[in-house]
């Protein structure tokens, strides 16, 4: 499969969207890819394609336009065929800007967007029928739809500020508050709206995406080097802490090369 990324947010927009991308292509029919965990959420419009996950084992069939919540485990996509689609993936407290919700009521779930934002649905459809290949995307034709719908309250302003500034410290969550003199229990509340996770999960799961990539991508990874970069205490943290956001050790995750992103080009 091939990944296109544009990444010209509008100015209005770049607090809130990361960046845009178009996927296409063909996957094995009847195998099982798994979507790991990441620090973000996608809001994703399937233009052509059929696709299933496997949530909690719970199949998951979403209609034409779904967003995804911050993820604590993998989900599991089934496709056969050839399939395309759009995703807006949004800073990781962007996408509560659109849906206006808790994030936390939308962990680990798979959620169609149509009994939320029907408005949102049908101009996003108009939008996708429009766009045959990667070539026919503008981010200012989508931007010009998720504008009109994209709230920012007064309130959220401080909040997601305080989420920013802990998120580039690298800190962990004692060592911020207590440095910056703030209450724990706000932050982790924040989080939880605006995020979807407490600001401890969401550092692990940083540090998660970062070593998952290095061994999808990286040539005869040394997981002891791997555990250093990654911050973790020792090997056996690592191996432990990898196990419970991908569900297998580090070492069986390099033999089974099942992730999407290893079966993905990305341009």
């Amino acid at each position: 499969m091939d990944m296109y990324f544009f990444n010209n947010v509008d100015p209005k927009l770049n607090q809130i969207i990361d960046h845009y991308w178009y996927l296409e292509g063909e996957l094995e029919a009847d195998f099982l890819y798994e979507v790991l965990p990441m620090d973000h959420s996608d809001l994703i419009i399937n233009l052509e394609g059929h696709v299933a996950f496997i949530v909690d084992d719970d199949l998951i069939s979403p209609s034409s336009i779904y967003f995804h919540g911050m993820k604590t485990s993998p989900f599991y996509l089934k496709q056969s065929g050839f399939s395309r689609s759009i995703g807006v993936s949004f800073k990781p407290w962007g996408l509560q800007s659109l849906l206006g919700q808790p994030m936390n009521t939308f962990k680990n779930k798979i959620v169609n967007i149509e009994p939320l934002m029907p408005l949102l649905f049908r101009e996003l459809g108009v939008y996708g029928n429009r766009i045959k290949n990667h070539t026919d995307f503008n981010e200012k034709d989508i931007e010009a739809v998720l504008d009109t719908y994209i709230k920012i309250k007064e309130d959220q302003i401080k909040s997601v500020s305080e989420i920013r500034k802990f998120i580039d410290s690298g800190q962990t969550i004692d060592h911020y508050t207590k440095r910056h003199n703030i209450s724990r229990r706000k932050l982790e509340r924040d989080f939880s709206k605006y995020v979807g996770l407490s600001p401890s999960v969401f550092r692990q799961i940083q540090k998660f995406e970062f070593v998952s990539r290095e061994l999808i991508f990286a040539s005869n990874p040394d997981l002891s080097d791997l555990a250093y970069e990654g911050d973790y205490t020792d090997q056996p943290h690592f191996s432990k802490q990898f196990k419970k956001f991908s569900k297998k050790t580090p070492k069986t995750f390099i033999e089974k090369k099942t992730a999407l992103k290893s079966k993905i080009n990305f341009k």
